[in-house]
């Protein structure tokens, strides 16, 4: 927390030369990293699940239906069969897109900017959806602590005066 009292006097002159700037805006992009690290590790954890489940279900040993199921209940079985990996993906793959925010949330914080994009990808990343959560939860309670910071708070929602923003050329 800031100690309002002994703030420093040329805080609020250029903000971008100072040392806490700096400090702030290189502690949100290592975090960015971080959790950028953490989408990709998730995703890949839970693509080789998927694929641990369809190796699974490849080298089983096929049921075969009882004997006393008529033709039709035996015509249903056999199309069922194939559903398997359809419902693998869905299950195991829907979920890994999860980690997409995650992702997007730790470029918009190695960037510099998006405080609100890295607070929903701390978020996402904790939530326990693959192996990888074991990595994700103790990364997103740092970032969600770090995004708190008042000094990192100030840092990421810092915007320049509109004399130094590049201007836009309307077409």
């Amino acid at each position: 927390m800031l100690d309002f009292d002994n703030l420093d006097p040329n805080r609020n002159e250029d903000p971008t030369e100072a040392d806490w700037f700096i400090a702030a805006k290189n502690r949100a992009a290592t975090l960015g990293v971080a959790l950028i690290a953490t989408a990709v590790l998730c995703g890949l954890s839970n693509f080789s699940g998927l694929l641990a489940l369809s190796a699974i279900r490849q080298n089983a040993a096929p049921q075969r239906p009882e004997q006393n199921v008529n033709a039709d209940q035996r015509k249903q079985l056999e199309r069922g069969r194939g559903a398997g990996p359809v419902l693998d993906f869905l299950c195991v793959g829907a979920i890994s897109f999860v980690y997409l925010p995650v992702l997007i949330g730790g470029i918009a914080l190695q960037r510099g900017s998006g405080r609100v994009f890295g607070i929903a990808a701390a978020s996402c990343s904790m939530l326990p959806c693959s192996p990888g959560f074991l990595l994700a939860l103790p990364v997103g309670v740092w970032a969600l602590i770090v995004l708190n910071n008042e000094d990192v708070k100030a840092a990421l929602d810092f915007t320049p005066p509109e004399e130094e923003r590049p201007r836009r050329r309307r077409r």
